[in-house]
């Protein structure tokens, strides 16, 4: 069983945060209800309150960053799916288990409070993570601790010259960034205040939904069975909480000395998630072809195939495959993060510990859709 997180828990920084990365998209909420419409005739009445709820904020929002929009394009502008972005980097963003930032001013005077070693160290970590979903606990010898040599980080990184210019000149100016970020914040936070009572609406719908689906089912049952994530038993226990501004994601959390864990696993759910649209559906607006054709060119990749070929009858943590296929761990967790998110691999988590394997099944029904086609 797991606790379901109310009101009181959501964060108002995070949820600011991924409301801004929604208008950065560039994918109105809109568009991506109508597609999801065209395709599930069936969807709840609750599900559409919820999406006029999430278009309504984001409009308002739109009008209030009218006159940023060179602001969002320069932080915002980039595929949440890719990784960090460049307000997160600007803020050394740490995922879901920082204090509650709510009060700014403290959190900037923490931030610019920090010796140069510890801020090029922090720098040097994120930047591992733009690219990519970080699964296991980075090695220190891997971060650099001088400026010159994260800017050689920042050069050698697989993205285009604009990325590196705009990670340079926050790295350079870090202070004035921190503070253009959490202007925008506060906007992002006002529009939300406007709508408080919308966003406790969808919330104590999510709270509903779940409390009854964990009355019936094992969380960690749950995530092994629809998605293939092996979790040991937390003594911390397991929370769900909703995602209200990136409302067709799961995420996992918990936070590791090394060792062992030592907090809760935090599973954070889009807030549309019901009966009629399942988390255990993959949320994808194209056919199959489409992801068939997306998952064809993963495998065409020299690394990724090795990965996969090297996992298929195995499990295998970040480092060995680092080690084995003589790339960085860095590059590991960058394939891991495309190869994950089209279902190819499978993760095992044992202790502290990630563990890798193909998604057999998965390459098998690849497989057998291009045998059916073209044969």
């Amino acid at each position: 069983m797991g606790n379901i997180a109310g009101i009181e828990r959501i964060d108002n920084t995070i949820e600011a945060m991924h409301l801004l990365i929604q208008i950065g998209c560039q994918e109105k909420y809109g568009d991506t209800f109508k597609k999801y419409e065209k395709k599930d005739q069936k969807l709840s009445e609750e599900f559409r309150i919820k999406s006029d709820i999430l278009t309504q904020i984001e409009a308002d929002m739109e009008k209030c960053l009218k006159d940023k929009a060179d602001d969002m394009k320069f932080y915002f502008g980039r595929k949440y799916e890719e990784g960090l972005n460049v307000a997160q980097m600007a803020l050394l963003w740490n995922g879901y288990f920082t204090k509650n930032h709510n009060n700014f001013e403290s959190w900037l005077k923490e931030l610019n409070n920090m010796s140069e070693e510890e801020f090029c160290k922090k720098f040097s970590e994120h930047l591992i993570e733009y690219s990519s979903i970080v699964l296991e606990d980075l090695n220190e010898e891997e971060l650099q601790k001088e400026p010159i040599s994260v800017v050689k980080q920042i050069m050698e990184m697989n993205i285009s010259d604009e990325e590196k210019w705009k990670l340079q000149n926050v790295f350079m100016y870090p202070e004035k960034h921190r503070e253009n970020v959490l202007s925008l914040l506060q906007l992002a936070k006002g529009v939300m205040k406007k709508h408080e009572n919308d966003i406790c609406k969808m919330v104590e719908m999510f709270d509903q939904y779940w409390k009854e689906k964990l009355e019936k089912t094992d969380i960690l049952e749950y995530l092994q069975k629809e998605f293939c994530i092996n979790l040991d038993e937390n003594p911390y226990g397991t929370t769900v909480m909703p995602s209200i501004f990136l409302p067709t994601t799961l995420n996992l959390f918990a936070e590791s000395n090394g060792k062992k864990i030592e907090s809760e696993y935090l599973i954070r759910v889009g807030v549309l998630f019901d009966d009629t649209f399942q988390v255990s559906r993959k949320v994808a607006t194209q056919a199959y072809e489409e992801e068939a054709v997306k998952n064809l060119k993963l495998l065409s990749d020299k690394s990724k195939f090795e990965i996969l070929s090297y996992i298929k009858e195995k499990r295998a943590y970040g480092s060995e495959l680092a080690k084995q296929l003589n790339l960085t761990t860095a590059t590991i967790s960058h394939h891991m993060s495309a190869l994950l998110n089209a279902g190819l691999v499978r993760i095992e988590k044992e202790e502290t510990k990630i563990f890798y394997r193909a998604n057999t099944e998965e390459i098998k029904k690849l497989l057998k859709y291009c045998e059916n086609t073209l044969l």
